[in-house]
């Protein structure tokens, strides 16, 4: 994914603080942000077909593996990239990304370089 107009990320969210935040700095670098405030609403969003789901790993409902799971499983969302987002340190990156992630970003992140971040992973 290349920062700029037109294209969407889906961002799942339990965090007001941290959506807010994530909103600004990316439509600030030209992108469109839908937000979900947990894995159920993430599920259903996400067959609007963004072009990247940034999945935060610790979701009040669902288990964020068990989401990407799902997407996976579904024939219309198999193919999304996904990114998770997480607070965790880095030595369970490795995990997360074996279970079909395109990378892994951490917070908190440089407001900076998040954008790019990003677009670099998809």
């Amino acid at each position: 994914m290349s920062a700029g107009a037109g294209r969407r990320v889906l961002l799942v969210e339990d965090t007001a603080d941290v959506r807010m935040i994530v909103r600004f700095v990316l439509e600030d670098a030209g992108l469109t942000v839908d937000e979900a405030v947990d894995g159920t609403a993430g599920l259903l969003t996400a067959r609007t077909l963004p072009d990247v789901v940034l999945l935060d790993v610790q979701l009040p409902d669902l288990d964020s593996p068990d989401v990407l799971r799902a997407l996976r499983n579904d024939p219309v969302t198999q193919g999304l990239a996904v990114v998770f987002l997480t607070a965790g340190d880095r030595r369970g990156d490795d995990e997360l990304q074996a279970l079909g992630a395109a990378g892994v970003l951490h917070k908190p992140f440089d407001v900076a370089t998040f954008a790019d971040e990003l677009a670099a992973l998809t």
